[in-house]
């Protein structure tokens, strides 16, 4: 099962490198699938993407994709909204309700991104880079877009909390919020968000293992697959189109809403074996990423 817990690390570094998700949204329901409770895995994921996160920050702030004022506006409000989030997930465990409660939250979440981008995909392309909340109160300019102040300061406490109470870095939420609603361009906002991801799991995880509701072993593993994962995301941001990036994220958010939809509906061979097709499926898009860049640049 190491191995497993390695990929599966090495997976969600990369997704935390290359989108600005934390990789939880898929390590959490993948634990789960393998029969370990659903607050330990919550809290083992928080744990894991502490290194992945870093490493990802640090690859981005080299790379030039990093803005201050973006990353300070949702990182602080999220460590406040963290706090909260860890004693709801805390409760929920202790009342035994934590399976069912944050299987179905997961659900909703994922469609609601999914909703999100099909949505903003029917706009018009010229309408993709205007912020539809430029004038709506107090705002900063941050990359030709007027931002209200209070957008990032209430969505990064929001989004803070539910990143603790399910496991995941919180990128799933600010990185479409960036992109589809503040107008940010896709590569800083990744990189941006990723010291959101950082402050909060690194919170979160141990407050967790303090609870004692942390793997530390299985925390290892995936630790040392994501510390590799988070810079070879980075790294493949500089050759992968943004457009291809949007795609890869899409497909495997729907894939993850399946794996959870089929467990749930006790139909956990299913589960398992789509969550392995969309691993494998992700090593071999990353694989063919480097591979043609590899062969342009020989040629050039």
């Amino acid at each position: 099962m190491e191995v497993v817990y390695v990929v599966l690390g090495m997976i969600a570094g990369t997704l935390s490198g290359l989108l600005g998700v934390g990789g939880g949204w898929l390590v959490v329901p993948t634990l789960n699938l393998l029969g370990m409770d659903m607050t330990v895995a919550v809290g083992t994921s928080l744990l894991q993407m502490v290194g992945g996160s870093l490493i990802g920050l640090i690859s981005h702030y080299r790379f030039g994709h990093f803005n201050g004022k973006i990353a300070l506006l949702f990182a602080l409000p999220g460590m406040i909204g963290s706090h909260g989030g860890k004693e709801i997930g805390l409760w929920l465990s202790q009342n035994g309700v934590a399976e069912d409660i944050l299987s179905s939250l997961y659900l909703v979440l994922l469609g609601t991104v999914m909703i999100l981008i099909w949505f903003r995909r029917r706009q018009p392309k010229d309408q993709k880079k205007s912020s539809p909340f430029r004038n709506l109160g107090p705002a900063i300019q941050i990359h030709d877009q007027i931002i209200p102040l209070y957008i990032p300061i209430l969505s990064g406490f929001v989004i803070g909390m539910i990143a603790a109470i399910l496991g995941i870095g919180g990128g799933l939420f600010l990185v479409p919020l960036a992109v589809y609603g503040l107008g940010i361009p896709i590569h800083i906002a990744v990189g941006s968000t990723i010291l959101s991801i950082f402050l909060g799991s690194t919170y979160s995880g141990i407050s967790y293992s303090i609870a004692g509701k942390t793997d530390l072993t299985v925390a290892f593993f995936l630790l040392l697959g994501a510390s590799f994962g988070g810079w070879l995301g980075a790294a493949s941001s500089k050759i992968i189109r943004s457009q291809t990036i949007e795609n890869v994220y899409l497909a495997l958010v729907v894939s993850t809403i399946l794996a959870i939809s089929f467990k749930l509906l006790a139909f956990e061979h299913l589960a398992y074996s789509l969550m392995a097709a969309s691993g494998i499926g992700f090593i071999i898009f990353l694989g063919t990423s480097w591979a043609r860049a590899f062969l342009r640049k020989t040629r050039n």
